[in-house]
Parts: structure tokens; sequence; C-alpha cells
């Protein structure tokens, strides 16, 4: 398991947004390969940091101690909506993009599925590996941070 600290509006592990590409590009040949990030720039400067859930990554949110790709979105978006408001994006399907603009944090899941839907008879039934792959649809599959809007 590989612990990243996220510090929102801020950083993900050593990665911090303002970094120019050069630096990113020193800090990302260290990490391990199974590390995936995707980057958005503004200029030459880090403007956002996606990290994808490998599943093999401790991503704990700095200051707050909750694990954000190891606690389902049904428990997650709650704890978090104590903190921030959270803002749904009319361009994305209900329960897959969640936006707490005033942390600087997106998150994000292919699907809509909920602790619900798998006691539902068409996912019961299937085999170990078929089911798991719909359980982890229950947990982000990526996690944004971007500059935080302070104004809301």
């Amino acid at each position: 398991m590989y612990h990243i600290d996220i510090k929102v509006g801020e950083s993900i592990g050593e990665l911090e947004l303002g970094m120019t590409r050069d630096e990113v590009e020193i800090i990302t040949q260290k990490l391990p390969s199974s590390i995936h990030h995707n980057f958005s720039y503004y200029g030459n400067r880090l403007r956002e940091i996606e990290l994808v859930n490998g599943r093999n990554i401790l991503a704990v949110l700095g200051g707050y101690d909750i694990e954000l790709f190891r606690t389902t979105v049904e428990e997650l978006v709650p704890k978090l909506s104590e903190i921030a408001p959270c803002v749904k994006d009319p361009d994305y399907i209900d329960g897959t993009l969640f936006n707490f603009p005033q942390l600087g944090l997106k998150l994000w899941r292919e699907d809509n599925m909920t602790l619900n839907d798998l006691k539902d008879e068409k996912y019961t039934g299937l085999d170990k590996d078929e089911f798991e792959y719909f359980r982890e649809k229950l947990y982000f599959d990526t996690v944004l941070i971007y500059p935080r809007d302070v104004t809301k």
C-alpha cells in the first residue's frame, strides 16, 4: 500500500500546485509505476493534480484523517459536506462527480453504484470476481485538487 497525503487546494504527496513542468517531472520519475497522475497547467505552472485510484493507494486527506479511496462514496460525501459544501455539476450523471470548491477538491467515479444496488439479485448471483468489479464502483476512481475558491 502506497501512502499519499492530500492537502486540499495545495498538494498530492510531493506534487504541489504552482510547480513547474520540470519540477513535476523530477518528482513523478521517483514514484512507483503503479501511481498514476494527470496534470493541468496554466502556462508552465501546475494548476490541477488528479490522482487515479490504482487500488494500491492509501490517499489520506490531511488535517481530517479521511481515506479518500478506501471510504465508500455514500460515507465519504457526507463527511466532506460537513467540512465544506458540495457543488454538483449538471454535465455529469448524478452521483459521479462531487466538487468541493472551498476545499479545492473534486472526486469522480465512472458509475453511480450504491450498496443497495449490490443487494439486487442481478449482482448477488455473480461470481466473486464479477461481484468485486461492481463493488469497487462504490468508491471514487479519481481525486483532483485545484486552487481553493475562498470566496464562497
